[in-house]
């Protein structure tokens, strides 16, 4: 019934070529889900690194903080010249946690993975600053920068910048 094509015929020609069609579709999908699911498996764990910087600040432990860092990591803050690597920014970050303590929130206005090694992220924080010495408190409200690297396949903070955004 159907038409020969050499010596096969036409309809299980057809049925070979569905099949195949078929088979490139679901690893096209495939392959797609699983492209998908790595950028937002990369998202989650970016948040959950900017989360858990959040609340790192508020314990205030610097082996922790540390640990959020690459080793080449560098902290960028207002009137202050770059920390550049692990040493500079223990040093930063002594300075930090023994001058204050931050109670704050942070809201991730973005996350872009640029790629399956560098992110960048936009975020604000906002809540209390605690000035320790002096013993008093101010709002706290910055806008920041997180470059991110994927790092033995977990991200960590590879730059991060930061300004207030208080009325002058």
């Amino acid at each position: 019934n159907g038409q020969i094509l050499g010596n096969t015929p036409y309809p299980d020609i057809l049925k070979s070529f569905t099949k195949a069609i078929s088979k490139v579709s679901t690893w096209t999908s495939l392959w797609k889900i699983a492209n998908l699911t790595d950028t937002v498996s990369d998202q989650d764990q970016i948040t959950t690194l900017l989360r858990t910087y959040g609340a790192v600040l508020s314990t205030r432990s610097l082996p922790s903080v540390l640990n959020l860092y690459t080793t080449d990591g560098v902290l960028m803050a207002p009137n202050f010249a770059p920390s550049v690597g692990q040493e500079a920014l223990k040093k930063s970050y002594e300075r930090i946690f023994s001058t204050i303590k931050l109670d704050i929130q942070f809201t991730i206005d973005e996350i872009v993975v640029m790629d399956d090694k560098w992110a960048f992220a936009r975020t604000t924080a906002e809540g209390t600053k605690y000035w320790i010495e002096k013993g008093t408190q101010e709002s706290h409200h910055n806008q920041e920068i997180f470059v991110c690297r994927k790092d033995e396949g977990e991200w960590k903070i590879a730059r991060y910048c930061f300004s207030s955004m208080k009325a002058l």
